[in-house]
C-alpha cells in the first residue's frame, strides 16, 4: 500500500461508485482529495459525509477546460 498522508488525490467520478470508494480509501489514509463530478447532489452528501476532513468536491458541468499544450 502507498503511503497516502499529505498527499493530494483527485478523483473524477468521486461522488459514486468506485469513484466514491477512492474517495473513501484516500480519506481513511490520511490523502487529501478532490472529488470531481457531474451531478451536484452526490457531491453535496460526499461533502456533508467527510465535514471536518480535507475533502473538496467540484461540479465539473460547468468548467471550462482549456488546452495547456496544442501539437
Amino acid at each position: 500500500m502507498l503511503p497516502l498522508a499529505g498527499k493530494t488525490m483527485v478523483v473524477i467520478g468521486g461522488s459514486r461508485g468506485v469513484g466514491r470508494q477512492i474517495v473513501q480509501a484516500g480519506i481513511r489514509d490520511g490523502a487529501r482529495m478532490l472529488a470531481v463530478a457531474r451531478q451536484e447532489e452526490p457531491l453535496r452528501q460526499l461533502a456533508k459525509e467527510f465535514a471536518g476532513t480535507e475533502v473538496l468536491s467540484l461540479d465539473a458541468r460547468n468548467l471550462r477546460i482549456e488546452p495547456i499544450y496544442r501539437a
